[in-house]
């Protein structure tokens, strides 16, 4: 396929910079958007323990925005080749899974 029409120069948009307070405190749904998981699994990380810090107001729950940043640099994984991983039913390959303790219920709502 030949373009017979040129394309449009590129517009220069001015960027702003975005402010984050770190101290700001997200509900479960705008934590949940930024760390682009479902309200309900947020709150499965919740119960579970392994989740971002939270806070609790009587029955409401918030999230600081540092704590959200500092669980997702507590989380990274550098990329790594794990040659136990191609036997899925080898002891070793539990060695490239993150261990976790799961509480048999949830109090955190």
């Amino acid at each position: 396929m030949i373009l017979t029409q040129a394309l449009p120069a590129p517009v220069n948009v001015p960027v702003r910079a975005i402010t984050i307070d770190p101290a700001a405190l997200l509900d479960t749904k705008a934590a949940a958007r930024l760390l682009s998981f479902s309200e309900i699994y947020l709150k499965v990380l919740r119960c579970n323990g392994t989740g971002p810090k939270f806070i609790r107001f009587g029955r409401a729950i918030r999230y600081r925005h540092i704590d959200i940043m500092v669980w997702l640099a507590e989380h990274a994984i550098e990329t790594r080749r794990c040659a136990a991983t191609a036997n899925k039913h080898s002891a070793a390959a539990n060695d490239c899974l993150p261990k976790t303790n799961k509480p048999a219920s949830c109090a955190n709502g």
